[in-house]
């Protein structure tokens, strides 16, 4: 729960385990400032993605920011290898996280070798907002992209199991313990 991990997160704040980080290249042709403007959207429609976590002298507390934006952060390289590209984004998603500020961040990294420029995007959602569950709705809600981008995103870089649209959670969650029914659902 959300004291436990905060309470972890005291214990060492600089600790990176908790992040959660999903990148993609994107695909030619997706509008790379508009894939910026819909995880604003994003921030609007869900509450937690504006939380911020303190102290208070009755306990921790959890605030909502009314209006927030987090600024997408641009890095432009230059002939980088996948290998590198790779330890960017793991590197991106190993910065801790000021917990007092938000748990949420974006990354925007562009690539040109040559002529050619590739593009890639990254969000680091700290797990006391966020699960990896949540995070693939999260993706699916960014209707910017085509459906097969969107099962690129999902299911190619991040091994995403599909469920019917409009599925109930408990239905998904039925589905997946019929998928594999030996898995650890829960641990305590």
């Amino acid at each position: 729960n959300q004291k436990a991990l905060w309470s972890l997160y005291r214990l060492a704040p600089g600790n990176p385990a908790f992040n959660l980080l999903f990148a993609c290249q994107l695909p030619v042709g997706v509008n790379a400032k508009a894939l910026e403007a819909a995880c604003q959207i994003l921030l609007q429609r869900h509450e937690l993605l504006r939380a911020r976590f303190m102290d208070t002298a009755d306990g921790p507390v959890c605030t909502i920011a009314a209006d927030a934006t987090v600024p997408t952060e641009h890095q432009h390289t230059q002939n980088l290898s996948d290998a590198q590209i790779n330890a960017l984004l793991n590197a991106f998603g190993d910065q801790p996280f000021q917990l007092e500020q938000g748990a949420v961040r974006f990354l925007a990294l562009h690539n040109t070798v040559g002529d050619t420029v590739t593009h890639y995007f990254a969000f680091t959602l700290h797990h006391i907002i966020a699960d990896f569950w949540a995070c693939q709705l999260l993706l699916g809600e960014l209707s910017l992209l085509t459906a097969p981008e969107r099962v690129q995103a999902i299911s190619g870089w991040n091994r995403a199991v599909s469920f019917a649209k409009g599925a109930l959670l408990h239905e998904r969650f039925e589905r997946q313990v019929e998928r594999t029914p030996d898995a650890v659902a829960v641990v305590f």
